[in-house]
């Protein structure tokens, strides 16, 4: 299965609101009062109400009653999940005619994103997961089927990268799951309109990782990578602060967000020597000013994905210059070089021994080289990023040409359960060349299962997969091509490949629980019978 990443924001530029407040606090007369102002600020841009917890008793000793106290205060209960309580204090703060006008602008804009986090999650619930270390809050009902995969999940994600990246903190990690995407917009500051076009469908932001429900996307998408993805972010802002840009954020996001379920060295993958060899043709490499302050705001999603091979290369060939043959075990350094102070650029050059970063990474970029100095060719069989297909979106009607028609003309008849009919038709247009349309594929495989020529699906399933890997249908087909052949391994394989990608899929469980049931395990097929219910609505 290869690896959709999810356009995270990073955190890096998340300390505007707090920049106001900061200003505002350091004003204070005593130069002491000036360090504990400033202090607070410092855990603010870390999203990190813990640390600013003693700072804010020294406030309170110090400015009882003030305006400061009340907004660090309010600012802790927001990035401590008490959204309403921090809402109703921000607005009274932003409304006070006495209140310092530096500070009403953060206090505006914390309390909308309070109230919208309040609004968002009213009557969600709320469990912890890997050994108490974070708390999943999911709306009722169908969503709660992730939280034991997310068990699975977080728990390796987090002994991975906390050896890598620094520890994690005590308290409980927050992890919210939206159930629609404008949840998300709503939350983040970002606009429907953004998140669509550029997929970014999860975030780092306010202390809390934020994804969105598999179930909001037609195909569902890779939410395991992109949940570990956005823990990566969550730990560069504890251990690296504010300072980290945008692109040095997704670059390390994107080399570790499989680190959960893969151990090997971290390399560019097939669909990401292929987007760099076509940008290189066409000239079209994206900078990395336009990736800041967020890669939200490119333009598509074709942009988003080309944006992260861009930075994950940037990382490898800084790793391979600084000769480390273990490259993502020297990450940490590097961020604990950003946390102390240093520069983006200074703390990467003195970290790779690269002098002339990033004038010489993209000399070689446009030489057409991979990390090692090797051209970069693409790939016959590179599997292909997952287009991100919300819901609620109009789609444009196929084409008029031939093979558009008979692809038209076999969806209808496998619609009325005429499959022979509609696989006739489908072979009529892979013979006017649609060889490489998922959705046909897909649809040619569905017909070939339900004449039970099982054989010849696995092989159009399995040309599939080489190229659409990420495509949750074809997994479930071909747990269904293999519990046709009596492969109940193979089923149990398949289904659990995608359950990373749409557990809501009720024919992926009632699969594992035939498979179950025929190897002599009922407790783990009742299991399984339950889970294909509760997502049947």
């Amino acid at each position: 299965m290869t690896k959709r990443v999810a356009p995270g924001e990073s955190t890096a530029a998340l300390a505007e609101a707090a920049t106001s407040a900061v200003a505002t606090l350091a004003r204070t007369k005593a130069a002491t009062d000036v360090m504990v102002s400033r202090s607070i600020g410092q855990c603010f841009e870390r999203e990190d109400p813990a640390c600013a917890s003693p700072w804010i008793a020294e406030l309170a000793r110090r400015a009882p009653g003030s305006f400061t106290l009340r907004y660090a205060k309010a600012h802790a209960d927001f990035l401590s999940g008490h959204y309403g309580r921090a809402s109703q204090m921000l607005a009274r703060i932003a409304k006070s005619p006495a209140a310092p006008k530096a500070i009403v602008p953060a206090a505006k804009r914390i309390a909308a994103a309070a109230e919208a986090s309040r609004i968002a999650t009213a009557g969600f619930a709320r469990r912890l997961v890997a050994g108490g270390r974070f708390e999943i809050w999911h709306a009722p009902g169908a969503d709660k089927i992730l939280v034991p995969l997310l068990d699975e999940v977080l728990s390796k994600a987090a002994a991975t990268l906390s050896v890598r990246l620094g520890p994690l903190p005590t308290a409980p990690i927050v992890v919210h799951i939206y159930p629609r995407v404008e949840q998300l917009a709503a939350v983040s500051g970002l606009t429907t309109t953004q998140i669509r076009t550029s997929g970014t469908i999860a975030l780092c932001k306010h202390n809390r990782l934020m994804i969105t429900s598999p179930r909001d996307l037609v195909f569902g998408y890779a939410w395991a990578d992109t949940v570990s993805h956005e823990l990566v972010h969550y730990l560069i802002t504890k251990h690296g602060g504010a300072g980290v840009p945008v692109w040095l954020h997704e670059a390390i996001a994107r080399t570790l967000e499989t680190s959960w379920r893969d151990t090997s060295a971290p390399d560019l993958d097939a669909t990401e020597r292929s987007l760099l060899w076509l940008a290189r043709k066409r000239r079209r490499f994206i900078r990395l000013a336009r990736m800041h302050p967020t890669m939200a705001a490119l333009p598509s999603q074709q942009a988003a994905q080309l944006a992260f091979a861009e930075v994950h290369h940037a990382l490898l060939w800084l790793h391979h210059r600084a000769k480390s043959h273990t490259p993502t075990a020297r990450i940490g350094k590097l961020i604990a070089r950003l946390g102390a102070g240093e520069s983006a650029f200074e703390a990467v050059r003195s970290w790779s021994g690269e002098a002339r970063f990033p004038t010489s990474w993209w000399a070689s970029l446009r030489r057409g080289e991979d990390a090692t100095g090797d051209k970069i060719k693409p790939s016959k069989s590179a599997q292909r990023r997952a287009i991100l297909r919300f819901r609620r979106v109009a789609r444009r009607r196929a084409g008029g040409s031939a093979a558009a028609r008979f692809v038209e003309l076999g969806d209808r008849l496998l619609a009325i359960n005429r499959p022979l009919a509609a696989v006739l038709e489908y072979r009529k247009a892979q013979s006017k060349g649609a060889t490489d349309d998922v959705m046909m594929l897909t649809r040619l495989a569905r017909g070939l299962l339900a004449l039970h020529r099982h054989v010849e699906a696995k092989v159009v399933i399995d040309d599939a997969l080489s190229r659409y890997g990420e495509h949750a249908p074809l997994l479930v087909l071909s747990a269904k091509a293999a519990a046709g052949l009596g492969d109940h391994d193979g089923t149990l394989h398949w289904t659990r490949q995608a359950l990373w990608l749409n557990p809501f899929d009720p024919a992926l469980h009632n699969l594992r629980a035939a498979a179950f049931t025929a190897k002599g395990q009922p407790a783990l097929a009742a299991a399984a019978t339950v889970d294909a219910a509760s997502v049947a609505h």
